[in-house]
């Protein structure tokens, strides 16, 4: 399982994309969304299958003239943050023009500089882009040296009907594959092979999401052993 450990932090990078996808709605609001998540682990000892389904409510309190907006994310289903912590959830400040991220608690440092490096760098994906397929990258912090400076996508955009919605927009970013180097006890390194895979669901104006799926794939030989991560994980 030490492969599976390894990963946990290259896979929040995945989740910063769903955390951060909350309505820019000038109004105060209260969402709800679910959020499940499927481990698939394998190796030469055994296989290993993980299913979660969790609740979170997201609070939004917008302020300074609307162009601000602080956001709490909170779950009754377990602890977001250590229990000597006065907060009751996960908290952080959006500015609505430019969609960065600031004034997060410390669980969500991490999130906070890969967000704000994501929309520095990405192009915002509109009506216009409906249609085509485009390539996008992003840098990555510097601190996490196991990853590469960068991730390169190939996105795409479709216009899709529903019997439930109507009409609506899919968004599809697939990563290039990257590779990763850990170090191992005995001074020696392995080399991991991985992809993420992204798809968001949008209303016909693209203000809202109502579904989203990401699953980080990594395939790697410890030892001589091949082990294999699958983490999806679906919001709506």
């Amino acid at each position: 399982m030490g492969f599976l450990k390894r990963n946990i932090g290259c896979f929040c990078l995945v989740l910063v994309v769903a955390l951060t996808q909350v309505s820019l709605a000038e109004t105060a609001t209260l969402e709800h969304f679910k959020m499940l998540s499927t481990v698939e682990y394998s190796s030469g000892q055994g296989q290993f299958t993980s299913q979660v389904e969790t609740l979170f409510t997201v609070e939004k309190k917008p302020f300074m003239d609307g162009a601000f907006a602080n956001y709490l994310i909170s779950t009754t289903d377990f602890n977001l943050v250590p229990k000597e912590q006065s907060s009751n959830g996960l908290s952080f400040v959006i500015e609505r023009s430019t969609s960065k991220m600031s004034k997060a608690n410390k669980d969500l440092l991490l999130h906070q500089q890969v967000n704000n490096l994501c929309v520095a760098s990405l192009t915002k994906i509109t009506k216009d882009n409906v249609g085509k397929t485009w390539k996008q990258s992003f840098d990555l912090p510097l601190f996490l040296k196991t990853l590469p400076k960068k991730l390169d996508f190939t996105v795409s955009a479709i216009e899709v009907k529903t019997d439930a919605y109507g009409k609506m927009i899919a968004v599809r970013a697939m990563s290039s594959p990257f590779k990763t180097l850990v170090n191992e006890d005995d001074g020696s390194k392995d080399e991991i092979k991985s992809k993420i895979n992204v798809v968001y669901l949008f209303d016909s104006e693209m203000e809202s999401i109502y579904f989203s799926m990401s699953a980080l794939e990594a395939i790697t030989k410890l030892g001589g052993s091949k082990e294999a991560l699958r983490n999806e994980v679906a919001t709506y």
